[in-house]
């Protein structure tokens, strides 16, 4: 690409982040000092139904606004830029009109101004998501190379995500066209997760141009009749709906129809699982046993589990030395956000079934007790099943030297212990391509190839040169001056004599070993 080209594609980049943290910042604001502080929450997509009462007053959960301030809550919802508490300030009276037991009536409702219980609701709002998201936006921006068209879906998904997750918190009083910028997020997340997901982490198959362009101006062209209401008004929940549906079936078909894929896949799925899968099972299971909501709020933790997995997916292979801790940390944080949410689920059942008396205070210490102790028996046991499950490493570090040891000392030929080496060591180390040849004095004689042909064996006149670099990751520049394919060179000798040569290549995920990785 052009000098030219690259800087304004570039600028585009940047001006891209910034204007999406624009949004982010300037709906937290309006979220905390823009939108009065009414003393009620309500959901217009319910008919206007209260959920929550903050300050006390006439108004019970379970009502219906009809009017608010005069103005019907059937018209607000239809005119995405009406909002009914203009200039309204702290002590002033509007008038409420509320339906309860099937009969309407109205109040007069004294605006309270700020308050701990609604500012520690709004406190709790999906602000923070947002913003979790711009930052793996801009952690991606950062250190996610190349930037090619899956580094640019990748900043995409997280800045859009983010700019829906921030105009969604205020949307419901439709204040500086919130409605707006939620739609239209939501609309262009269909194009670019399912376009994602098809081209990471390898395109599925290269299509044209004008038909991801179509896709684009499909999506943009649904975002304008929702916007000018000739799609019924929720219809933009169905673009992010779309959009998570196919990129997991997208996901699923990549699983099996890929295998050399399959661990980053796995990754992925497994981070959509963490996401999802706790805020449907503790939601369920508040429904059903009535628990106080506050509770789910731990739930929220799992959420960033997804661009975390994206982002993690995206550097693998470029943590360098850092990759052990990087994977253990991932881990953990899983770990402990399912505890958490566990936690929370039962000392919420406890307050809801004895209250506040002192037995409600035991079973906390003792529901905290047994989190500290699961915290510290289990975390081992959790980070071997991710890394079998979610990692494909199917031998520990430990077992590993354990294993080599056994097959050494049991097998006597070299085919043999190739053969154990081959199919339990390397699959451990997620080598994708090696070789181990013997050297009869005139060519190297293969014993076992792993991804790659007898072909690609170096010649016996170049092993001198190969074995110098022996013992340590070759350079970039000293792959391409001989057997580019091959990263680790060792030789296997008595004394002087030199018995045969293990060649050590790409390893998962389709990376070549980096030449900082020791």
């Amino acid at each position: 690409m052009p000098l030219e080209n690259r800087r304004v594609v570039a600028l585009i980049e940047n001006v891209w982040l910034w204007l999406s943290l624009v949004f982010v910042a300037g709906y937290a604001h309006i979220l905390f000092f823009q939108i009065p502080y009414v003393g009620f929450d309500w959901r217009p997509s319910a008919n206007g139904r209260i959920t929550e009462a903050f300050v006390p007053g006439n108004l019970r959960v379970g009502d219906h606004l009809v009017e608010i301030n005069s103005v019907r809550v059937a018209d607000f919802t239809k005119q995405w830029r009406l909002f009914p508490l203009n200039s309204i300030q702290t002590g002033d009276v509007i008038p409420l009109r509320i339906e309860r037991g099937g009969q309407e009536f109205t109040i007069r409702w004294v605006m309270p101004g700020p308050n701990p219980e609604e500012f520690r609701a709004r406190l709790t709002n999906q602000w923070w998501l947002a913003s979790l998201f711009w930052v793996f936006g801009l952690c991606a921006l950062l250190f996610v190379r190349p930037k090619d068209t899956r580094w640019r879906l990748l900043l995409a998904s997280n800045l859009l995500t983010a700019v829906w997750l921030a105009a969604s918190g205020v949307s419901r009083w439709q204040i500086f066209f919130s409605k707006y910028a939620m739609s239209g997020a939501m609309w262009l997340c269909l194009p670019v997760y399912v376009h994602l997901h098809w081209e990471f982490p390898q395109s599925l198959r290269r299509l044209p141009a004008w038909a991801w362009g179509l896709f684009y101006l499909a999506a943009l062209g649904l975002c304008l009749a929702n916007w000018f209401l000739i799609l019924p008004l929720d219809s933009y929940l169905l673009g992010v709906a779309a959009g998570s549906l196919i990129s997991l079936a997208l996901l699923i078909a990549r699983f099996f129809a890929r295998p050399g894929q399959r661990r980053i896949t796995r990754l992925l799925l497994l981070g959509g699982g963490f996401t999802f899968f706790p805020v449907i099972f503790f939601g369920i299971i508040f429904s059903i046993f009535d628990l106080t909501p506050e509770g789910l709020l731990f739930t929220l933790l799992g959420l960033p589990i997804l661009p975390l997995a994206y982002f993690y997916a995206a550097r693998l292979g470029q943590f360098g030395a850092s990759e052990l801790r990087a994977n253990r940390a991932f881990n953990a944080y899983l770990f402990f956000f399912l505890v958490a949410a566990l936690s929370a689920t039962l000392i919420s059942f406890v307050h809801q079934t004895f209250g506040g008396s002192s037995e409600a205070t035991l079973f906390d210490a003792a529901i905290a007790l047994a989190a500290s102790l699961l915290a510290g028996v289990g975390l081992s046991p959790f980070h071997r099943f991710m890394d079998r499950y979610a990692l494909g490493i199917r031998l520990t570090s430990e077992s590993l030297i354990e294993t080599y040891t056994r097959i050494i000392a049991t097998r006597l030929d070299l085919p043999t212990i190739a053969s154990a080496i081959d199919g339990q060591i390397l699959p451990a180390l997620l080598v994708k391509q090696s070789a181990l040849a013997r050297d009869d004095g005139g060519s190297l004689q293969p014993i076992y190839l792993r991804g790659v042909a007898d072909s690609q064996l170096p010649a016996r006149a170049d092993l001198p040169a190969l074995l110098a670099q022996g013992g340590r990751l070759r350079a970039p520049h000293e792959r391409a001056a001989l057997c580019a394919w091959v990263c680790v060179a060792l030789p296997i000798a008595i004394e002087d004599t030199l018995l045969a040569v293990w060649l050590l290549g790409r390893r998962d995920p389709d990376e070549l070993l980096r030449p900082d990785r020791n």
